[in-house]
């Protein structure tokens, strides 16, 4: 005959585990002045283990091992690195200025998966599907574009939203809307005459904006 206080609690303890699990994945923590060998430890729920919701779990900070468990927060190193189901994984450690933004506090960072590194950073932000209010405050706030760029990349996707930003110098973080990109993507990229000009007769569009930021950081950057 069962124990049945002990099966009960058995019972959900084993669900427990089959609904939540620890992975641990070598990678590195590139800080300032060195370059850490770490392991790092990812929760993973019970049909809650895509690349995007990861990387979303992962924006504010992450455990690793190293001789002890500790927690990264993303001001405490430039960036880090892991491989994720054979995929390398590079998240920049940038600040928040995506959004209302108070710059008499010091301003949070995140960790944003970067697609493309240089002098143009082309970055990846993840945010809760209908909550993105919780990372850049009321909507009637937000700037036009960013509201745009927000509900299109919305339409674009399924589970988090995956919001492509871009970063450069010391400009804030700037997401681009298909409606607006003639005029915001040949003002951002006025360093560059000749991209902007394309952009300004539609040759290039926000669709092109990978290969944009590569020929910038390739021909531009360095003007």
């Amino acid at each position: 005959m069962l124990n049945t206080p002990k099966f009960i609690i058995y019972s959900i303890f084993s669900l427990f585990i089959l609904k939540t699990k620890a992975e641990y994945i070598k990678g590195r923590i590139i800080r300032d002045k060195d370059t850490l060998v770490v392991d790092f430890k990812i929760d993973l729920d019970e049909g809650a283990n895509s690349q995007s919701e990861i990387l979303l779990s992962l924006q504010n900070g992450v455990s690793y091992i190293k001789g002890g468990t500790y927690f990264l927060k993303p001001d405490s190193a430039q960036s880090i690195e892991f491989d994720l189901s054979g995929v390398r994984i590079k998240m920049a450690s940038v600040s928040n200025t995506l959004g209302p933004t108070d710059y008499s506090k010091p301003v949070p960072k995140v960790f944003l998966q970067l697609e493309l590194d240089g002098k143009a950073k082309l970055l990846n932000f993840y945010i809760e599907r209908d909550k993105y209010e919780t990372y850049f405050g009321s909507s009637s706030n937000l700037e036009g574009f960013i509201l745009d760029a927000i509900i299109s990349a919305a339409k674009h996707s399924a589970g988090p939203i995956k919001l492509t930003v871009l970063k450069k110098g010391n400009l804030p973080l700037i997401s681009f809307s298909r409606l607006k990109f003639k005029e915001t993507g040949a003002y951002y990229f006025k360093d560059c005459p000749d991209i902007a000009e394309k952009i300004k007769q539609k040759k290039y569009t926000v669709d092109d904006l990978q290969m944009i930021v590569s020929l910038y950081n390739t021909t531009c950057a360095s003007k």
